[in-house]
């Protein structure tokens, strides 16, 4: 039986891990668990301190004739970084790494994978240094 509780007690910046004993690796996988569960989900949380917990809740049947949590669930990130070099005998490359933080709870991300994709330059502006005025 799930003990469905206030939705309050979830928190920003936490990862819902399962649902239902069914691992949530993306939200098109929540949405499953959704639509599947109507009913009631037993979701299994971690918070940001690696701490991790169930929590029940039921699904809200809405106007558009689809069930909601009344969460914000974001499972994508982008970012730009440099490209050093490739060695297309050896198919490696050296890449510029850095940290991505979540403009919304201001917290860095974990990055589990990515994509390498092409771009193309359209423009190249020379930066400059400013000092700051110090009044």
């Amino acid at each position: 039986m799930i003990s469905l509780e206030d939705t309050s007690s979830l928190k920003q910046g936490e990862k819902i891990l399962e649902v239902n004993n069914v691992k949530i690796s993306n939200i098109e996988d929540l949405k499953k668990a959704i639509s599947y569960n109507k009913d009631g989900l037993e979701m299994k949380i971690e918070n940001i301190n690696g701490e991790i917990r169930k929590e029940g809740i039921k699904p809200i049947h809405d106007a558009s004739n689809s069930y909601k949590l009344g969460l914000w669930v974001k499972d994508a990130a982008t970012g730009v970084g440099s490209l050093s070099f490739y060695i297309p005998e050896t198919n490696q490359f050296v890449a510029l790494g850095h940290g991505i933080v979540d403009s919304d709870t201001e917290t860095l991300l974990e990055i589990e994978k990515g994509n390498i994709t092409s771009t193309k330059v359209i423009a190249i502006n020379k930066g400059s240094s400013r000092k700051s005025r110090r009044d």
